[in-house]
């Protein structure tokens, strides 16, 4: 009995792994802004094929919603929003926790070759998409993660 509860378990597993693997569904956590700041459900993109795809081919972002990309080491990130068609801002955060500045993105016409890039004003640890119309955190607040996203 308990070798087939093993078996279950893992099989259980596989079709949990298999399913957020073919709808790319990334973990999901808390992430907030103080003093005072707002608040996201983020989801998390801490590889380089997550930090690829991130929102592309999405319609609609609620404003409460997010994405997060963590980078290993602090560097100097590149965005562009190629296949995004909603306007975002990039809030840059560095490896302190602290926000540096945000940016609006716009999303790229259709069929364009030449999308414009949107660099990091400084070396970045984090950077958070959110939709246009969210509250953006303030330059100089201090990020805290629910889980595991700064490991």
């Amino acid at each position: 009995m308990k070798g087939l509860l093993t078996i279950s378990v893992i099989f259980g597993a596989l079709v949990a792994v298999s399913v957020s693997l073919r709808g790319m569904t990334l973990p999901n956590e808390e992430v907030c802004f103080v003093p005072g700041g707002p608040c996201y459900l983020v989801e998390i993109a801490n590889d380089p094929g997550e930090r690829a795809r991130w929102l592309m081919g999405r319609t609609s972002l609620d404003l409460d919603r997010g994405m997060l990309f963590v980078f290993e080491t602090e560097e100097v990130a590149n965005f562009w929003m190629r296949d995004t068609s909603i306007p975002l801002y990039a809030v840059w955060i560095a490896g302190d926790g602290r926000v540096l500045g945000s940016t609006v993105m716009s999303p790229c016409p259709d069929g364009a070759i030449d999308c414009p890039n949107y660099p990091s004003p400084a070396p970045v640890r984090w950077v958070l998409e959110i939709p246009i119309g969210a509250v953006v955190p303030e330059a100089g607040s201090v990020m805290t993660l629910s889980g595991s996203a700064g490991d």
